[in-house]
């Protein structure tokens, strides 16, 4: 069985955008087109991301790139539970904190580019790696 992945908003940007840490994201899309893992992402993400590659891409672009996402990953729904959960936190980013509620109880893994965000809360209910932790544990 597939290993459940919650794929941070970050990770997909360094991805589209070749970025720095392309390397590790690019690892992990290739073990999801493979069916090693399974990813999902927040709906919210796609709004974030769509905001975001407005100004790197075409309108065209940006929808073929996320197209490619959608059909390579599920999208997981966030509730007003999960905004509610997310606003109590003691998480500094409160959009971190939607995204993590958002994936609790529903994926094995959290994978982060800021993992450091999310480590300082002592979060033991949900394992939080980077993507590069992930490939190196779990590969």
């Amino acid at each position: 069985m597939a290993y459940k992945i919650f794929v941070d908003t970050n990770v997909i940007l360094e991805h589209i955008l070749r970025r720095e840490k392309w390397a590790e994201a690019n690892e992990l899309f290739k073990l999801a087109e493979d069916g090693v893992i399974q990813c999902f992402l927040s709906s919210s993400s796609y709004y974030t991301l769509a905001y975001v590659l407005r100004k790197y891409l075409s309108d065209k672009q940006k929808r073929i790139i996320l197209g490619k996402y959608l059909s390579l990953t599920s999208v997981l729904t966030t509730d007003g539970n999960h905004l509610t959960q997310g606003l109590i936190s003691s998480f500094k980013d409160i959009e971190d904190a939607f995204q993590y509620y958002t994936a609790l109880g529903k994926v094995d893994y959290f994978l982060t580019f800021n993992k450091k965000d999310f480590a300082r809360y002592s979060l033991a209910q949900l394992d939080v790696y980077t993507p590069g932790e992930f490939l190196k544990q779990f590969s």
